[in-house]
């Protein structure tokens, strides 16, 4: 046979066996495979970190891989076949993240008095990141459930008391349970929010005053608690409201820099307590009319009890409004209550969940927060803004007796100080 005529049969033959369109062997197939589906991932990872809870999460790695598939098959390095598979497949799972990740929260949890007994039939008001309130009552237990709460921060209030905030996570970190359990929330008798108004029960008072049934019980010698401004009391401030349980609308708002003054000709020397949502926060012993002010005082409803020294039952109980602090210099707690007395009676500290957050007014007031046990400084945290630390953070899991102060930089005495037990829930 001529060497011409070999050379074509061998080119021929070579055709034969080596086809131009031939789809790739398994191997190839698996790394392309594997590379559109990679990509695909990237770019949905990508975007979800640009556009969190976003629908172009999915559209977007659908249409980038959709295009590249089409690439792949134009070049003949896929068939229609191994690409629809793939393409729709990866489709179906970034989808199902993407349903999964972008799902809203579940909040559930409990509501109880101070006696820890369920309270029912109470409507709670959660108020997402985006200022969008969600309600619901409590069930026969207590119980509470609210769908549908978009991650970040939130709070939740029932007849204006502040019962609880927080920070819904990402729905990343929420992958396999969207249900957030909250910590049994206990409610104050006649709370509030910003604006707490006073308890219609009495927390015990210090030793020298045994507890009372009412937060405004008056002596025989008085008017009647109806009567709306008995003899020989507060002259000042002389518009407080001296209703258990006032309506919010009605409490007027006082000055920070009112003086406490009062007429009791019998007894020039008094004892003086505050309380707000039924908590004592200060007291002051053996005063004298108008040696007290509210320079101290956080925003808000609070109750002023005036006591003969020794006697088991105040003389006069108003509600008042303070106003709220106007500087960075003045800013107050406003969660979580606490006494501001720098060596108060343990028995008088408010128990206090560690999962709570600490907030403050003004609440765009940077901040240092420091805190202190035994009266030595364990933590301080420079730069916080109200809300963004919680007791656990500051305290590292630590418990028991704790003092919280707030510092303007460069200040020479701190904004506010508290003291609470810091407990478990």
């Amino acid at each position: 046979m001529p060497i011409s005529k070999k050379r074509k049969s061998d080119n021929d033959a070579t055709s034969a066996s080596s086809p131009p369109n031939a789809p790739p062997s398994f191997n190839d197939a698996v790394k392309v495979v594997a590379g559109v589906a990679g990509l695909m991932i990237a770019i949905f990872t990508l975007l979800s970190i640009l556009l969190p809870t976003s629908p172009i999460q999915p559209i977007g790695a659908l249409v980038i891989g959709l295009i590249l598939t089409v690439i792949l098959v134009w070049m003949s390095k896929w068939t229609w076949a191994t690409a629809l598979v793939t393409w729709l497949g990866m489709g179906v799972l970034l989808i199902t993240v993407y349903l999964i990740v972008s799902r809203q929260a579940t909040v559930i949890g409990a509501v109880v008095d101070r006696n820890n007994r369920p309270v029912v039939d109470l409507v709670l008001v959660l108020r997402d990141s985006s200022g969008v309130p969600h309600e619901v009552a409590t069930d026969e237990n207590g119980n509470f459930e609210i769908r549908n709460v978009p991650e970040g921060k939130y709070t939740i209030s029932a007849n204006g008391q502040l019962l609880s905030s927080g920070n819904i996570p990402s729905g990343w970190k929420r992958i396999l349970d969207h249900v957030i359990v909250l910590p049994a929330l206990v409610q104050e008798p006649t709370p509030t929010a910003v604006v707490l108004v006073s308890s219609t029960e009495t927390p015990t008072p210090p030793a020298s005053h045994p507890t009372t049934t009412s937060t405004s019980s008056p002596s025989a010698a008085e008017t009647p608690a109806a009567t709306p401004t008995p003899t020989g009391v507060f002259t000042q401030p002389d518009n407080g409201i001296r209703d258990p349980s006032p309506d919010l609308s009605k409490l007027p708002v006082v000055s920070r820099t009112m003086s406490v003054e009062w007429s009791y000709p019998s007894s020039p020397n008094m004892d003086v307590q505050f309380y707000r949502s039924g908590q004592l926060i200060k007291k002051y012993s053996n005063v004298t009319s108008g040696e007290v002010s509210l320079e101290w005082a956080p925003p808000g409803a609070i109750e002023i009890k005036l006591w003969v020294p020794g006697t088991a039952t105040p003389l006069d109980s108003i509600s008042v409004n303070v106003a709220s602090p106007q500087s960075c210099a003045e800013a107050k707690f406003i969660m979580p209550d606490g006494i501001r007395d720098s060596d108060p009676d343990s028995s008088e500290l408010l128990a206090v969940p560690d999962t709570t957050r600490i907030e403050w007014m003004p609440s765009n007031c940077k901040m240092a927060l420091d805190f202190f046990r035994h009266a030595q400084l364990i933590v301080r945290i420079n730069d916080a803004m109200s809300g963004e630390v919680g007791l656990k953070e500051g305290l590292s899991g630590l418990t028991g007796q704790t003092e919280i102060k707030i510092w303007v930089a460069g200040a020479s005495a701190p904004s506010d100080s508290i003291q609470i037990n810091v407990v478990e829930p």
